[in-house]
């Protein structure tokens, strides 16, 4: 699906070499867990992968086109409608709706606010939330937070899911129930997932892990 070859990383001209000569490879329907030490650089590795950050040294290959040379705005775009992101933190909109927040990605490709609407209530249904659909993100408890930051990250039925330590803020039981639904959705759609995670029974699930030692 894409493929990163030797990046080189560093936020500022003197500063350390957070990624040196990395290359990295995703295949269409692969679950790759992302572990290592704080530092290690695995958040700038996702957030490359991402197109959320294009300064860096090296190749990106998506599919049979090369990223790196293209503008932002066409990055963005394909971004928007590749990717779908979940961070340590949701990140919610606070004085959107359920249904509003988890619409955004939608709203950003122009489709109509009916067809939002019916989509973002078809996921909804299917995860058991419909009754949260009118709450402001203020009315929710953390879980449900994190749980409505996952359903915007799948509204747009992305190719590539990337989870960013998405349990981390939770409790056990909750922590696993979240990620019982990322790998279900994954399973059913035959998308790819790339998640950075500190906790081995996490990573042990996905296909590949790849230590940012």
């Amino acid at each position: 699906m894409l493929k990163l070859s030797h990046i080189h990383k560093q936020y500022s001209p003197q500063g350390q070499w957070v990624l040196e000569d990395f290359s990295f490879e995703l295949k269409t329907n692969e679950t790759v867990a992302i572990v290592g030490k704080s530092g290690r650089g695995k958040t700038s590795l996702i957030n490359i992968v991402g197109l959320l950050d294009d300064n860096y040294e090296g190749q990106y290959q998506l599919g049979s086109q090369s990223l790196k040379s293209l503008s932002r705005h066409k990055q963005a775009t394909i971004r928007n409608r590749h990717f779908g992101f979940v961070f340590q933190s949701p990140l919610l909109i606070s004085h959107l709706t359920v249904l509003d927040n988890i619409g955004l990605p939608l709203l950003y490709q122009g489709i109509s606010t009916n067809e939002i609407k019916c989509r973002v209530m078809d996921l909804l249904e299917k995860f058991e939330l419909t009754n949260l659909s009118k709450r402001l993100p203020k009315a929710l408890s953390g879980g449900q937070k994190q749980r409505i930051s996952i359903l915007r990250a799948l509204i747009h039925q992305p190719k590539c899911i990337i989870a960013d330590e998405p349990t981390s803020q939770l409790d056990i039981a909750t922590q696993h129930h979240i990620v019982d639904e990322l790998f279900s959705y994954q399973q059913q759609t035959q998308c790819s997932m790339i998640l950075v995670t500190h906790q081995p029974l996490v990573a042990q699930r996905c296909d590949r892990i790849v230590d940012m030692v």
